[in-house]
């Protein structure tokens, strides 16, 4: 790799100072030794410390792109505030209308308001949803298991993954081709 390309690569956008400085303490963790990280200066300076330190080893070069790729990856995958293409937010009146909210009520309202003060479905209904299906997936019942079985179905752990990182009381976003 160029020392162009390797600058080029700290210096992503994406890649703030608080990034670096978590890359800087990863290499320490695995290496044992890691380039020089000054506070207070600017960017430019401290990837200028990564430059310097790395320029001699190619294992140290390789072990900084990992944890660069490592870092954008992660940064990748958190969630957006908003709304995010591919997913909507649902409205609770609409979301009371379908067919099995009567059947589901009880494992909805299993405990924090499943709904934003603004009218929409929020994050503590996956919760509610997920909790009770817990609790009731080992009830004496058949029919609470099966219907906490059925509650699995939804693919609780999807939608929590796509609200990773939302507050509860935030609308839950849900994918386009899932319910309305």
């Amino acid at each position: 790799m160029l020392v162009s390309e390797f600058r080029a690569m700290l210096s992503d956008k994406k890649l703030t100072e608080r990034d670096l400085n978590k890359i800087q303490e990863n290499l320490y963790m695995k290496l044992h030794t890691a380039p020089i990280w000054t506070t207070g200066v600017p960017k430019s300076e401290n990837i200028d410390n990564f430059i310097y330190w790395a320029q001699y080893h190619i294992d140290w070069v390789n072990a900084v792109v990992d944890e660069v790729n490592r870092t954008l990856r992660e940064k990748a995958m958190l969630p957006k505030r908003g709304e995010v293409p591919g997913t909507h937010y649902i409205k609770w009146d609409d979301f009371t209308k379908l067919p099995s909210f009567s059947i589901l009520y009880e494992a909805i309202h299993y405990g924090k308001p499943p709904y934003t003060k603004d009218g929409y479905v929020s994050v503590h209904m996956i919760y509610n949803l997920r909790n009770w299906a817990s609790v009731k997936s080992s009830s004496v019942s058949d029919s609470e298991r099966a219907l906490a079985n059925s509650v699995e179905k939804l693919n609780m752990s999807a939608l929590s993954k796509l609200n990773y990182g939302r507050l509860p009381n935030q609308p839950a976003l849900f994918p386009d081709n899932m319910l309305l």
